[in-house]
Order: structure tokens, then sequence, then C-alpha cells
């Protein structure tokens, strides 16, 4: 998934549920990959864990941060705004 974040230039989204640490499993990972001004993106060959521009990590074990995720602009300023979901949390809102 992409979105606009910034106001100047997409980003590519990638979820990644499953990810997890030694001891930690599964909370989680958003990696977040800013194209050019031209709208292109980096090679496929890309170590996101080394070269993502953003990581959002999930904070609960088992959660899965990053199974869901909706780009849109919530508060109509103009740049778009990153709902993810993380199911297994077992916190409710």
């Amino acid at each position: 998934m992409y979105g606009n974040f910034n106001g100047l230039n997409h980003s590519l989204v990638i979820g990644a549920p499953g990810y997890g640490t030694p001891g930690y499993s599964q909370h989680g990972r958003i990696y977040l990959v800013t194209g050019t001004t031209d709208g292109g993106l980096p090679s496929k060959d890309l170590n996101l864990d080394v070269s993502a521009n953003m990581i959002l990590d999930g904070m609960v074990e088992n959660g899965r941060f990053g199974t869901g995720m909706a780009v849109m602009d919530l508060n109509r300023d103009g740049v778009d705004d990153l709902a993810v979901s993380a199911p297994s949390t077992g916190l409710y809102c």
C-alpha cells in the first residue's frame, strides 16, 4: 500500500505482522520506504531493516501489529494518515 505522508512524494508501506525478536514473538512491524519526487522507488533488493526510511514496531508480544492497514486523510489536511491494526493485543477502543 502507499500514501503521501509528507505532502511531497509517495511512500510504500509494508506490514510485517509476524515480525518478532527472540523472546518477543510476533509483535509486528511496519516499514515505510519513501519514493523519489519523480515517483520512483528503490530497487527490489532493498534490505528493509537497514534502508527503510521509517520503522514502526508493535509493543505487545503476539499483538501482530501491521496485520491491517489503511491510508486516508483523516483530518483533511491534504496529507495522508496511516491507520494500523494489531488484532491480537486484547485491547479494544
